[in-house]
């Protein structure tokens, strides 16, 4: 059997091809982030250091003194947002003493 393309429909089954590629590696990716269960924290120093994802929360500091971590809710795809509720608790308690 024999496949004759044009160059455009080259291009369009390249392009289509390449995008279910891409989707499928982002995929893959966001799979593996989810259930790996160490946390790499670039640190402003240049480092590199990891966490496990259950002792996020525990943690006094992180960083060699940063503790922005402690107050985050470990939902997500291995990515941190700050529970905002509990930030502005730990702002508030730390202007007031």
């Amino acid at each position: 059997m024999e496949v004759n393309l044009t160059r455009k429909q080259f291009w369009i089954v390249s392009v289509l091809l390449g995008l279910v590629l891409f989707i499928i590696s982002l995929t893959i990716n966001m799979i593996g982030l989810y259930y790996n269960e160490e946390v790499k924290i670039g640190c402003t120093n240049g480092s590199i250091e990891i966490y496990n994802k259950s002792e996020l929360n525990t943690l006094k500091s992180v960083c060699g003194g940063a503790n922005v971590y402690k107050y985050n809710d470990n939902t997500g795809l291995g990515a941190y947002f700050p529970d905002k509720k509990r930030m502005n608790l730990a702002i508030s308690e730390y202007e007031n003493r």
